[in-house]
């Protein structure tokens, strides 16, 4: 099921979405090199506190963090822990924030120091990936529109999707996580040839997540992670919900 919001509830969304924003501002300076991850995670909880916001992922299945922390070949949903940033690594960065019950959440991916000329190439391609989908976001176009002008942009610079780690629809915006009974279809990855059932329609709010890769298309669970702990050997980019 997805809902209608109005313009209320959009403005909550605005909210928590403001407070996400401040987080990657603030963490995105601090993130230096010999910076552990823990510290960087710390950083993010007091801002969110600060914005009058609760932390999304916080205590989700038991997981340990304010914020998912991933460098270099985990994918998404890093736990922060010791890791101590080093000279060209690649940071995803993903935040969540719950304000008055409705919740915002994105990522990003950024460079630490100097890196190589394949990994800035990786953040570019898949930047502009992330805008092709989201010029897709039109009324009357379906959700699988998205994932097809995400793949028309990256493919012919030789990347792909993670398909093994597929996402899922839920309600954006609500106080809501996903497998609690309420989520949408488990819509995974869409290529060219499936525009999806969902059609694309006003005051409904739509949830991306463009993860590329420059290697394989599979995944390894760490054996001590919370469900939602994976590593893959290539590297993240983005994962910039919209």
């Amino acid at each position: 099921m997805i809902t209608i919001k109005n313009q209320r509830q959009f403005a909550k969304m605005a909210e928590a979405g403001k407070c996400v924003a401040a987080v990657h501002e603030a963490v995105v300076e601090a993130a230096e090199v010999g910076v552990q991850l823990k510290d960087l995670d710390e950083l993010a909880g007091r801002v969110i506190r600060d914005h009058g916001c609760r932390p999304s992922f916080l205590g989700y299945q038991g997981f340990p963090a304010h914020t998912c922390m991933s460098p270099n070949e985990v994918v998404v949903h890093g736990i922060p822990g010791p890791y101590r940033l080093a000279e060209g690594d690649l940071l995803s960065i993903d935040a969540g924030a719950i304000y008055n019950g409705y919740h915002a959440d994105a990522a990003l991916t950024v460079p630490i120091g100097e890196v190589d000329e394949e990994s800035a190439r990786l953040i570019e391609i898949t930047r502009q990936a992330l805008w092709s989908g989201i010029d897709q976001t039109l009324a009357g176009n379906r959700v699988g529109d998205i994932g097809h002008a995400v793949e028309t942009e990256a493919a012919p610079h030789g990347y792909g999707v993670v398909t093994d780690y597929v996402g899922h629809g839920h309600l954006c915006g609500a106080d809501v996580q996903p497998g609690d009974g309420r989520d949408t279809d488990q819509t995974g990855w869409l290529d060219g040839g499936n525009r999806g059932r969902k059609e694309i329609r006003p005051f409904r709010t739509y949830r991306g997540a463009d993860k590329r890769r420059a290697g394989g298309p599979h995944f390894k669970r760490l054996a001590h992670s919370p469900p939602v702990g994976v590593v893959l050997w290539v590297r993240p980019v983005l994962s910039r919900p919209f």
